[in-house]
């Protein structure tokens, strides 16, 4: 018989294999026993045919089949050719296994055999499942080995099967001796004389007779009270060893469970991690696209005040040779003013590509720009939705003392705290609805701990809006050093940042 070839089953799982022997050992009559074995068979290879064979001396082919557990189409004189069948396997019987037959035909897949060798009570023999379905399990063999480990002592009798049938002979003796000696009675009682004065002696043949039927029943009863007592002995060491091997069964199915469980979790864990990262990256690719939009107006207007600045010079100078008292103002032109502040605002940008670094450098350069901040003391990022509402309370914290970041999202300050200046950040202050809805920010403010060790973390919302006031709550206190009332107010902001003051050198 020949199948298509197919993409191979999945193996079977030791919890299902466990639960059809479970399901066996469950069934109290024999009948019902084996229909089950054979339904798991069945189910699991759909063989042909199902031999079962013992190994017998006595038999012409040294083998003798067990006919409660063959089914199916077997061969015609299949004694007979259970030798051959075996011979014809291509290894020893030492171990389960899956054989091709030896009498292929060229572009047809034969179905294979599953020979499961057994031994029990001194007898052994093999198990032979002809023609399984394609495809099948890998571990088919292994499988059906497992399954028959309870079939041979329920099927060949085990101890307490030898036992039941020891205390059944002695009853029957039992019974003999006790039939024998009624009828020995009721013989001496008819050979009795009738009335008479005297009675008769005893004669010592049967009164020894008598004796020695007792002894005899006497002994049988004491044996029968210790083989009932040894076989239920026999049986509760074997319940108790079931009941262990259950135990030992509901407990590594448990195990196998929860680790699929937290197999499961992890995986879940890492899908939302690599989810989060690509919304990050999104983010970050959005904003590198605006800093490089803003890099290139810049690059525009530095040049255009460049050129601007260096008429200027040309004019006062020809002024000054022509005597002229009038000298150019440095800084009045209104667009100089407005690349200023502009300059102003890309130094408090938490993160700034190379190039564009570079070019806010030369364009300092062009207007004349330094910074002439005083010595700071602190240095601060604030994560806020309103950034450009912040900028004059930045200007004021530059002016006491602070160096100040502002950022919009993130993903800004996560790029930050991975750079050297990263590592010199004091302090961040984060409005709580900065975040977007999808991320948690207690697991956010986490993972900055572990960029920037010793990082002190502040939480701004508005105390009037439930909704900044719940998604707060869910930050733990733990994480926190402190708590702002947004819009944030410099006063407030200096009490709560004196404490992280910078020694000074």
């Amino acid at each position: 018989m020949t199948e298509n070839a197919d993409d191979p089953r999945t193996p079977l799982s030791l919890e299902e294999v466990a639960q059809a022997v479970l399901d066996l050992c469950a069934e109290r009559t024999l009948e019902d026993f084996v229909a089950r074995f054979l339904d798991h068979l069945r189910r699991w290879a759909a063989p042909s045919a199902v031999l079962a064979a013992v190994r017998d001396p006595a038999a012409a082919s040294g083998w003798k089949l067990l006919p409660a557990l063959c089914a199916g189409s077997g061969p015609l004189g299949a004694e007979r050719s259970v030798r051959q069948m075996i011979d014809d396997v291509p290894q020893d019987l030492a171990r389960p296994s899956l054989v091709r037959p030896g009498n292929e035909v060229p572009g047809v897949r034969v179905r294979e055999n599953c020979v499961v060798p057994w031994s029990c009570e001194g007898e052994s023999g093999v198990l032979m499942l002809r023609g399984v379905v394609h495809p099948h399990p890998p571990n088919l063999a292994d499988a059906v080995a497992l399954l028959c480990a309870p079939v041979w002592p329920r099927l060949l009798g085990g101890p307490a099967a030898r036992v039941e049938a020891s205390v059944a002979e002695l009853g029957r003796l039992a019974e003999r001796l006790r039939d024998d000696a009624d009828r020995q009675v009721e013989r001496l009682q008819s050979a009795r004389t009738p009335v008479v004065a005297e009675p008769p002696p005893e004669d010592p043949a049967h009164a020894a007779r008598v004796a020695e039927l007792e002894l005899q029943l006497a002994a049988a009863r004491g044996a029968m009270a210790g083989l009932r007592e040894e076989r239920r002995a026999e049986a509760e060491a074997e319940a108790a060893a079931a009941r262990a091997a259950a135990r030992a069964a509901e407990e590594g199915l448990a195990a196998a469970r929860k680790e699929i469980a937290d197999a499961g979790s992890i995986v879940a864990r890492h899908i939302r991690a690599r989810e989060e990262l690509q919304q990050q990256v999104t983010t970050l690719e959005k904003a590198l696209g605006e800093v490089e939009d803003e890099r290139n107006l810049i690059r525009g207007e530095a040049s255009r005040l460049v050129r601007e600045l260096e008429a200027s010079r040309a004019a006062g100078a020809s002024e000054a040779v022509t005597g002229s008292t009038v000298e150019p103002v440095p800084g009045s032109s209104e667009t100089v003013e407005v690349l200023r502040r502009a300059l102003a605002v890309l130094r408090r940008t938490p993160f700034l590509p190379p190039t564009l670094r570079v070019a806010v450098q030369e364009a300092e350069a062009a207007v004349g720009e330094k910074d002439e901040r005083p010595g700071r003391w602190l240095r601060i990022a604030v994560l806020d939705r309103d950034t450009a509402g912040l900028e004059p309370l930045a200007a004021e914290l530059e002016s006491a003392g602070l160096d100040v970041k502002i950022a919009s999202h993130p993903e800004e300050l996560a790029l930050l705290l991975k750079t050297p200046q990263g590592r010199e950040l004091d302090a961040v202050i984060c409005d709580v609805l900065a975040f977007r809805a999808d991320q948690t920010v207690a697991g956010i403010f986490r993972g900055w701990e572990k960029d920037r060790p010793g990082l002190a973390l502040y939480l701004s919302f508005s105390r009037d809006s439930p909704p900044e006031v719940e998604r707060a709550q869910r930050v733990p206190l733990a994480l926190t050093k402190g708590r702002f009332q947004r819009p944030l107010n410099r006063t407030e902001l200096m009490e709560m940042l004196e404490p992280l003051r910078r020694p000074t050198p």
